[in-house]
């Protein structure tokens, strides 16, 4: 079983009408990647800030490898990376000289990973962080994050202001990231993102966990669904192993579910059909929290 790296206890802040979050608890082991998930004002933000001990608790407790992130335990912020989801920079005369201060506040010796960063995100370091566009910014913040190889790293919705293609050089440094080991915290509510990259998802609404998902058993369903076209006026005779649900009957197109311990049968039996097309239709985290919904 892996160590927990942070552990959230009965967690409360209180802001009055309803606002903020109420007695949370969770934990993320090493090497995990966990998600927050929850609508604006669910109390996403709130968690990361008191976990980072900007905000201070009014019941419960954040322990990160054990200890309290509090000024007697200063010297443990240098094994964390942290992009807020406001991002405010100093007025400093270019993203190179944030960097290089970043770096020597962090005590990075070499510029190696961080020029990796820079080239992988397409980040123009010569302008003034105050004055960067929200994606330039974003980026500046990732390469700040990631170029210390702190060994945990929180994240605030770090691609809200990536265009497609840096979102998906993004998952691309995250995946490297879990492959060093790290261990992850975000905040997100993009589901292909979470589904990407993270082992499990916790949704939140009005302050609270409603819910704690495994993404393993999201990505690896006992039961599987396919998008089946026979033509039209195929004469169709289904076992019982398969359910048929029919799109179109006219043009022969049928969805088909199974369990997963059918899936030999399944593909013998499609062998000696007429198939003009076969796509396996994906089930995900959306369409989990759609069918939970739809079940309450």
């Amino acid at each position: 079983m892996k160590s927990e790296v942070l552990v959230v206890k009965g967690l409360t802040k209180d802001f009055g009408k309803g606002k903020g979050v109420f007695d949370v608890s969770f934990s993320v082991g090493e090497n995990e990647f966990v998600a927050i998930m929850g609508e604006s004002g669910a109390g996403k933000s709130t968690i990361m800030r008191l976990v980072m001990d900007f905000v201070r608790p009014d019941k419960g407790q954040v322990r990160i490898l054990g200890k309290p992130l509090d000024e007697e335990n200063a010297a443990m912020r240098k094994k964390i990376s942290y992009v807020p989801g406001e991002i405010n920079y100093p007025d400093l005369p270019s993203g190179k000289e944030f960097l290089h201060e970043q770096m020597a506040l962090l005590g990075i010796d070499s510029s190696t990973k961080a020029d990796f960063l820079i080239q992988a995100f397409q980040l123009d370091i010569r302008a003034r962080p105050r004055r960067m566009s929200k994606g330039m910014k974003e980026k500046l913040a990732l390469v700040s994050a990631l170029m210390g190889d702190c060994t945990i790293l929180l994240m605030d919705e770090p691609t809200n202001g990536l265009d497609p293609l840096m979102r998906e050089e993004f998952l691309r440094q995250m995946k490297r990231e879990k492959q060093e080991g790290k261990t992850l915290l975000l905040v997100s509510n993009d589901y292909e993102e979470i589904e990407a990259i993270c082992d499990r998802a916790i949704r939140i609404e009005e302050g609270r966990i409603v819910d704690v998902v495994d993404l393993s058993s999201i990505n690896d369903p006992e039961k599987k669904a396919y998008q089946v076209g026979f033509g039209p006026h195929t004469p169709l005779d289904f076992p019982k192993f398969i359910h048929a649900n029919p799109s179109s009957t006219e043009q022969g197109i049928y969805t088909l579910a199974i369990d997963r311990k059918d899936t030999a049968s399944f593909i013998e039996w499609l062998s000696a059909m007429p198939v003009l097309f076969l796509y396996e239709k994906r089930f995900g985290l959306r369409d989990y929290f759609s069918k939970k919904e739809k079940g309450k």
